[in-house]
């Protein structure tokens, strides 16, 4: 629990920092959520948008692409991105995804004011998006990319569970204190 509380505390601090030293001028601040319902390790965004899609009168002005039953994945990504586009004037894109790393990063999130690069843990073609990118660390990544599928399918489904409550309720915190 310690742990956790640690965790979620850090994440905050660094979501609300990068969010206010990046975030545009009335932009429409749009979350996307990657991953898909069908395998355990990649489940952690569609997660993540499911919490703040059911939260969303809280957080104030944030549109959320990728939850559970509409997920964001690899077959369709490029069209949500050119939707985004289309309907938004300028975007503030928070990307949001699980990620492979190196064993001792397992269980880290890590918040970047750089783009993510989605895709790039299972296939050599990656897609790059987000002026912040927000990736929970779940497994370890293999240096076969057609292995690193067998690592994601075989994660925890608690510590994925857990990574996406402390990234939701945290992001929820940092959206209600956003002017």
């Amino acid at each position: 629990m310690q742990k956790n509380n640690v965790l979620y505390n850090r994440f905050v601090c660094e979501f609300y920092e990068e969010f206010n030293k990046n975030k545009k001028l009335n932009s429409d601040i749009v979350f996307l959520c990657i991953g898909t319902d069908r395998i355990t390790g990649d489940c952690f965004g569609p997660l993540v948008g499911e919490k703040l899609q059911e939260n969303n009168e809280k957080c104030l002005n944030i549109n959320v692409y990728g939850t559970l039953e509409k997920t964001v994945n690899a077959s369709n990504i490029n069209d949500k991105i050119k939707e985004i586009y289309m309907k938004y004037k300028e975007p503030y894109i928070i990307a949001i995804d699980s990620a492979l790393s190196k064993q001792e990063s397992v269980g880290k999130i890590i918040v970047s004011n750089q783009f993510l690069k989605a895709g790039i843990g299972i296939r050599n073609k990656s897609i790059n998006i987000g002026d912040i990118s927000i990736r929970a660390i779940i497994g370890k990544r293999e240096k076969l990319a057609y292995r690193n599928m067998d690592v994601l399918q075989n994660i925890s489904l608690n510590m994925v569970m857990n990574l996406s409550k402390i990234v939701s309720n945290g992001i929820i915190e940092v959206m209600k204190n956003v002017k």
